[in-house]
């Protein structure tokens, strides 16, 4: 069942179905203008999905729901406008579409055989997974197929994390050794590979696939995707970095010290800002992931949200808004709206964000109806 919350009431608290016809009335009665979705999966095996829809007034209306998908961890997890994909110990991969709210199993994805470590959904239609098995495997969904398994030498150590250029013609694979694979996606084909330091262990495109980016504990390297050559250094003095999240033009970033690092990326690959909060953060984070949008409004401002799951098993979810502005008078200090908070009973190890904004149909009813089943996101 979906109940209607808000970012003030605990999620799990007693009574929560109670809440009132007029209130939730009252927060759905105009047409959503954009859904966040938050999707986090558990050492339990549950994949919990939170979804807040914003209406045309610009209140919030949080929804919860729960789905028991495994026995063993879920480890890897990545969502979309229409979609999250799950996978863990028990080397399946399962694909839940938002639309389709009554099927508890969704797709089944079975071809790896290793733990699932890392998932990314690139375009409506594709999915690629890796997995302690030395395979990078490329899906296609509805229909499902299996399109590429990208094999990779055991010397170069598991795959870590892995990032699709926005083209959708390239893969970068970050592994344990340090190495780089870069890998055509429509052939299948390994095209080279570059060593750099052990210790890295995020990877993503900036700036529309022009840059991209090594992470590790002790600072954050940008290259550039023609010449790979090094184009900055990000670094916080004193701190370790334990989490690391980006969008096109941003890099985020939580320290043990429990700072939360924004820095600006510019057009040429260097840091055009850095804002940074020191008290937003009261626990130690396990994983991040952040999601973009477009206001719509006539400015069509950026807006950035970042959802965090922390090791006491709180979650989070921010938002990033008018950062150019800030960069721009040379700002310090970043103060990101709380959108959520809230402590699962469950033990949390990923969590993923996406936001889409359209016109969608004001939820009327928690049971399925000719009205929400048209309801999908594309």
């Amino acid at each position: 069942t979906w109940d209607l919350l808000s970012p003030s009431i605990e999620m799990e608290k007693e009574g929560k179905e109670k809440l009132s016809q007029k209130r939730k009335k009252a927060e759905i009665s105009e047409d959503c203008q954009e859904i966040i979705r938050v999707s986090i999966g558990s050492y339990e095996g549950n994949a919990w999905v939170f979804e807040g829809r914003r209406n045309a007034s610009g209140e919030l209306a949080w929804d919860q729901r729960k789905h028991k998908l495994s026995d063993h961890s879920l480890g890897a997890i990545c969502s979309n406008s229409s979609k999250f994909a799950i996978g863990g110990y028990e080397e399946r991969i399962q694909v839940m579409f938002w639309s389709d709210k009554e099927n508890e199993d969704g797709v089944i994805l079975e071809e790896h055989k290793g733990t699932i470590t890392s998932l990314k959904l690139w375009d409506p239609s594709y999915l690629i997974s890796t997995a302690e098995d030395l395979l990078i495997c490329v899906w296609k969904l509805r229909p499902n197929m299996l399109l590429h398994s990208l094999k990779y030498k055991k010397t170069a150590g598991n795959c870590v994390d892995m990032t699709v250029h926005p083209s959708g013609k390239m893969l970068l694979s970050l592994h344990s050794s340090g190495c780089v694979n870069f890998w055509n996606l429509i052939t299948g084909h390994h095209e080279y590979q570059k060593q750099f330091e052990a210790g890295f262990t995020k990877i993503g495109f900036l700036q529309g696939g022009n840059y991209f980016y090594l992470a590790s504990e002790k600072f954050i390297a940008l290259y550039s995707i023609s010449a790979e050559e090094e184009t900055c250094k990000l670094v916080q003095e004193g701190e370790k970095l334990l989490a690391v999240t980006h969008t096109n033009t941003l890099i985020v970033g939580v320290t043990d010290k429990n700072s939360f690092i924004v820095w600006g990326i510019g057009k040429e690959g260097k840091e055009e800002g850095k804002l940074v909060n020191t008290k937003l953060i009261k626990a130690k984070i396990r994983s991040i992931s952040s999601a973009s949008s477009t206001e719509v409004t006539k400015e069509k401002k950026n807006k950035h949200y970042i959802s965090c799951v922390m090791v006491n098993g709180e979650i989070a979810v921010f938002e990033l808004k008018d950062l150019d502005d800030r960069f721009e008078k040379k700002k310090k200090i970043v103060n990101p709206g709380l959108l959520l908070h809230t402590k699962m009973k469950d033990r949390p190890t990923c969590i993923s964000i996406s936001s889409a904004i359209g016109k969608f149909k004001a939820i009327t009813s928690h049971k399925k109806t000719k009205e929400t089943e048209q309801d999908q996101l594309t």
